[in-house]
């Protein structure tokens, strides 16, 4: 079966930032059509996300203590919501509703292109489940034809009618070539330019089947012959499609293996207790660079982690400007642990160590983790950045560009005119005003290889 994209608007706080990725090419993916009801606690993983309106997205539970879902179901990391474990049909009162702690949509997630659709929701409780879905670490699997299976709560009547399912449902559809992906095409449009690497597709040849509205952020599973589930490995994360088990039209999902790393690493920092599968204790430290050394990874090709600076120790990377002292480190601040404050009277700045660059990289890409605090108008946080042949700046203006009171990732791209060895960064605050800060809780530096 299918996953289909048909968008449910759902009247909930948390459902609303998901909504705002609905367009006439790119509908979210909230329901399985065609499919069957799922044996009660086979997928003992799969997780229910409600709040006071009720069910609105899926999830997996991926360790005692963290779901996987989808970005577009909490865009902004807000977390008002719970997540309930256990319960196959929503009229039952077993299984446990637990508090979000925290919910990290991807860094690089785009709600555009609804590229790197992850999400990462730490709970306040731990579930009593000891069964977690493994999360697939293959680049090359699931393999072209395959079968795999999607579940969820969501709509299950193929018309414009919301017809949502009280239990859990679970339908099979095979796996299809990016390539094939991107080919499709219909009434509604194409999908031309719109699959990355990051997205797997899958699909009921002639439709039929698929994932629709209230799906989304459920878990698309090779499964294996365990009943509960423990052998299950998850491949994909119901993303986005047109329409619901359209012949033209596969269902797209967040690729797992694409992102296994953030995953990991992820997980291995802010889970109580990660499961043994994720290896934490041997985890290269090139991963995520908490206290950031000059150190890169040594991925081939693509985008490569130079350097994670999370601020936990210390700057890292970073020293505050000496003349001004502006930049003030805070253990935790605003739910954020290790965050920077960049004062705004005046300019403040904060610059970065020579980053040594190893892999020949053509092009670097800055993301960093905002949370603006009573600027004014005309207040600016900017990036300065240097290679040996290249400079240049990137500022985001307050009002303007991000929302004051809420935690931002803003990203931006340079090429590089040379073969650079190192580079280095500066953020700064130009303010007229007084009153208001720039919180910094991450700087993430790639760069990108052929």
């Amino acid at each position: 079966m299918m996953l289909s994209r048909a968008f449910l608007l759902l009247l909930s706080t948390s459902a609303a930032s998901a909504g705002n990725l609905r367009n006439a090419k790119r509908d979210l993916r909230t329901r399985i059509i065609g499919g069957d009801k799922a044996i009660e606690d086979r997928y003992a993983y799969a997780v229910s996300l409600s709040d006071s309106y009720g069910h609105f997205c899926g999830g997996s539970l991926i360790a005692e203590d963290v779901v996987l879902s989808a970005a577009h179901c909490d865009s902004s990391g807000e977390g008002n919501y719970n997540a309930v474990v256990g319960r196959h049909a929503h009229d039952d009162n077993d299984g446990q509703r637990l508090s979000v702690k925290e919910a990290l949509p991807h860094p690089d997630y785009d709600g555009d292109t609804t590229d790197n659709d992850f999400m990462l929701i730490f709970l306040n409780e731990s579930a009593n489940s000891n069964t977690f879905v493994k999360l697939n670490t293959d680049a090359a699997t699931p393999e072209t034809g395959a079968a795999v299976t999607v579940m969820g709560w969501g709509d299950v009547d193929p018309s414009d009618e919301q017809v949502l399912s009280s239990e859990l449902m679970e339908v099979e559809v095979n796996v299809i070539t990016n390539e094939e992906c991107g080919a499709s095409d219909g009434d509604f449009g194409s999908y031309e330019d719109q699959i990355t690497s990051n997205m797997l597709c899958a699909r009921e040849e002639g439709g039929g089947e698929d994932s629709c509205q209230g799906d989304s952020g459920g878990p698309l599973v090779i499964k294996g012959a365990d009943t509960n589930g423990a052998d299950d490995t998850q491949v994909g994360v119901v993303s986005w499609g047109i329409g619901c088990a359209s012949a033209d039209y596969p269902g797209v999902y967040a690729r797992i293996s694409s992102q296994y790393d953030w995953l990991r690493s992820t997980v291995c920092q802010k889970s109580k207790n990660p499961p043994s599968s994720f290896d934490c204790e041997n985890i290269e430290s090139s991963i995520t660079q908490h206290d950031a050394t000059d150190s890169t990874t040594t991925t081939s090709g693509g985008w490569n982690i130079i350097v994670t600076e999370e601020f936990r120790r210390g700057y890292g990377i970073f020293t505050a400007d000496s003349k001004s002292n502006r930049a003030i480190r805070y253990n935790s601040a605003k739910g954020k642990a290790g965050v920077i404050r960049m004062r705004n009277d005046g300019t403040s700045t904060l610059k970065s160590s020579q980053v040594s660059v190893t892999n020949s990289e053509s092009k670097f890409k800055v993301s960093m983790d905002l949370y603006a605090v009573n600027m004014s108008h005309e207040d600016n946080i900017c990036v300065d950045y240097q290679t040996s042949a290249t400079q240049g700046e990137k500022c985001w203006k307050a009002m303007h560009d991000f929302t004051l009171s809420q935690w931002e990732t803003k990203t931006f791209e340079f090429d590089a005119e040379d073969a650079p060895e190192s580079l280095r960064l500066r953020l700064r605050v130009d303010a007229s005003s007084e009153s208001g800060d720039i919180l910094i809780s991450r700087v993430n530096i790639e760069g990108w290889s052929a």
